[in-house]
This record gives structure tokens, C-alpha cells and sequence, in this order.
């Protein structure tokens, strides 16, 4: 279940600690989302999902090409990892989609 993400423009916000607040809360959150993210492209990868589209050469190719995700194929490597460290190192379960 989601909740519910409150609106604000920076006029509200009259003291600073506040707009501290806002800020490590909205990174918190992208980081979140950067890593549920990551997985989902693991497993795509991991499955080759990617290879169905034919003149595709890899995993980044076709991230750039349909989400206009401009990564290197150095950073989709990157994302098994998070399986293993995981697995591995924090002792959690494989994860499913």
C-alpha cells in the first residue's frame, strides 16, 4: 500500500529545517525507487527480456531505446549484484517479481 505524498511548493516552507527535512525524505524515497527499479532490470536482464525486440545488441540498448534510460552496460551489470549482496551478505531471500 502506498501513501499518500503531500504537495508543497518551496513558498510554504518558511523555515529551513523543514526544507532539510523534505529533501532527505524525497532522496530517501528516489533511493527506494532506484532500487526496486535496479531489480526489475536484473531479472529482465537475467532473462534476457531484452533479446525479443531482434536488432537489440544488450540489456542497455533497450533500456535507452524504450524507457530513454541512457545507461552503460557497466551499470546494468551492476544490478545482479544486488541479488547476491543480498543474498549473500544481509542473508534475505531471493526475491521474486
Amino acid at each position: 500500500m502506498t501513501a499518500a505524498i503531500p504537495e508543497f511548493s518551496p513558498s510554504d516552507i518558511i523555515e529551513i529545517n523543514i526544507l532539510a527535512d523534505h529533501i532527505t525524505l524525497w532522496a530517501g524515497r528516489l533511493n527506494v525507487c532506484q532500487y526496486h527499479l535496479l531489480k526489475m532490470i536484473a531479472e529482465f536482464d537475467t532473462r534476457k527480456g531484452w533479446s525479443g525486440a531482434g536488432t537489440v545488441r544488450s540489456c542497455a540498448d533497450w533500456l535507452n531505446w524504450k524507457c530513454g534510460i541512457a545507461l552503460a552496460t557497466s551499470d546494468v551489470r551492476f544490478a545482479p549484484c544486488l541479488r547476491w549482496y543480498w543474498c549473500n551478505r544481509i542473508g534475505g531471500v531471493p526475491w521474486r517479481q
